[in-house]
């Protein structure tokens, strides 16, 4: 695929004409005598072998002063090594593109620009020197230099240039000089990086910076840096250590996609986490959410498999974006504020490690597939406020025991799917006494095997899961247990908890 891209790049570029006026000494020249410039410019045949570029020449009695045309010596494929001579102050923009035979260049300090994908697809070429004096450089300069291992980057630049080292699968290691102040977008994408030490003076990274860095496995972050921009890291499969510094306030949609790390510590500076940032962390196995961060957007943490713990912080009343959870498979454990008043839709579908849940008393829907093919969920408890409960809210659920719904007006179902495959036939339905007969009447309610009325009016709604506790320990008919329960639903210090 990445050679496709590649070649597709390389087709649209305009046709490179065979026009020149002069050829001396085997180089193709275009003539500006009014100007006194000649171009070095391609001919009838491709430049092959070791040639040398001067900086001056004499014609037919005028002198001219060298430079190079656009696409001087494009895919010229057999070109294996370039010598500038001191004089010549540009490499123009695609001078070298696609000449896939280059294996050395020699670039005089006289050269101050270098101009867009000047190098790219030079798939030899090993190692640059730059001179001092560049102190401009395009985009894409070494894209797809596959056998780069070394270059430097001039004290006049203070950019890395959009896709400068993209592709460049052999750069294993690259210093960033600390006269760097950006990282522009895909700058070194797919490269073969393996750490990166990002100096403090960087104050800006652009997208997709680092993405499908495959070989990526620990990275150094600046103080400086206000944001982890998106796709920074996506596709870093083998990144396992990344510490996010105090300051940083926004990680943007995809930033951590497919990385290794089992944890990762956010910081308390943290405001926003965009859409599908930490999608397929599937080493992830804990996460604590800061205080700051009020709002998740959608897939945040999908498909994260090994995720087993989750903190969200009390500030967060409403999970607006769907499927944040969605097959965390591991996922047991999650903390939330009892506040929270909105669970978006596919949130919990398929985390097959929750046993028992309770919705907080402000929700009033559980939305469409929230709990889908939870397969041992075991217990539900719903606060008094719920008024639907949408397409396949809880299907799948095929170990679902026990359900508890607090509210006397019974919700309605919009979707007979609501608990399909979940067995409820075979579950029972706890639900108030003054309620009873009407979920006993009332559609997909009246399909559980046992509806019983809730015992105990003045007990109060069950807020949060507790693993372990000395305090005593009652039944809901108000009964006091002499042996520690294991699970299920209990009354515990006056509230209803749920042991697992």
């Amino acid at each position: 695929m990445k050679k496709i891209v590649y070649t597709f790049m390389l087709a649209l570029l305009p046709m490179v004409v065979s026009a020149y006026d002069a050829k001396i000494d085997g180089i193709y020249y275009n003539l500006i005598p009014k100007a006194q410039k000649a171009e070095v410019t391609t001919g009838e045949e491709k430049y092959a072998g070791k040639i040398v570029i001067p900086a001056t020449l004499e014609y037919e009695g005028v002198s001219y002063t060298v430079s190079l045309a656009k696409n001087a010596f494009y895919q010229c494929y057999d070109l294996t090594s370039v010598v500038l001579s001191e004089g010549l102050d540009e490499i123009s923009e695609f001078a070298f593109l696609g000449c896939e035979g280059l294996t050395s260049v020699s670039i005089p300090n006289s050269v101050v620009t270098i101009g867009d994908q000047a190098f790219s697809g030079c798939s030899s070429l090993t190692s640059v020197s730059l001179p001092d004096g560049v102190t401009k450089m395009g985009g894409s300069v070494f894209s797809y230099c596959r056998s780069l291992t070394s270059v430097n980057i001039p004290k006049g630049i203070t950019a890395i240039p959009n896709s400068t080292f993209s592709y460049c699968s052999k750069l294993e290691t690259f210093d960033i000089p600390e006269h760097v102040n950006t990282i522009e977008a895909r700058a070194f994408e797919a490269s073969g990086l393996t750490s990166v030490s990002i100096p403090e003076t960087v104050t800006e990274i652009g997208r997709y910076a680092f993405w499908y860095c495959e070989h990526l496995t620990s990275v150094q972050l600046p103080k400086s840096l206000k944001a982890i921009p998106s796709g920074m890291f996506g596709h870093c499969s083998k990144l396992v250590s990344v510490s996010i510094p105090q300051g940083v306030e926004s990680i943007e949609d995809f930033a951590f996609q497919e990385c290794a790390f089992t944890s990762i510590d956010l910081p308390s500076s943290l405001k926003s986490i965009s859409e599908s940032a930490f999608v397929y962390c599937t080493k992830l196995n804990s996460i604590v959410i800061p205080e700051g961060v009020t709002n998740l957007p959608g897939r945040v943490f999908e498909h994260c498999e090994s995720l087993s713990s989750v903190k969200l912080p009390a500030g967060m009343t409403r999970i607006t974006g769907v499927a944040n959870f969605n097959d965390c498979k591991a996922l047991k454990q999650i903390s939330f504020s009892e506040d929270l008043e909105y669970i978006a839709d596919y949130s919990f579908q398929g985390c097959e490690g929750l046993e028992s849940f309770i919705i907080p008393e402000g929700v009033t829907i559980i939305k469409d597939c929230t709990f889908n093919r939870c397969t041992n969920l075991k217990t539900v408890t719903l606060g008094s406020k719920i008024q639907t409960i949408q397409r396949r809210a809880f299907a799948g659920c095929k170990n679902l025991t026990d359900f508890y719904c607090y509210t006397e007006a019974v919700p309605n179902i919009n979707n007979k799917a609501v608990f399909d495959g979940s067995y409820v036939e075979y579950a029972t339905l706890h639900v108030p006494a003054a309620a009873l007969e009407a979920y006993s009447n009332a559609d997909s309610w009246k399909e559980f095997g046992k509806i019983e009325a809730i015992g105990g009016t003045d007990i109060q709604q069950p807020k949060t899961f507790v693993t372990s506790t000395d305090a005593p320990v009652y039944n809901l008919q108000g009964q006091r247990l002499t042996d520690k329960p294991r699970k299920g639903i209990f009354i515990q210090n006056g509230k209803k908890v749920v042991m697992k």
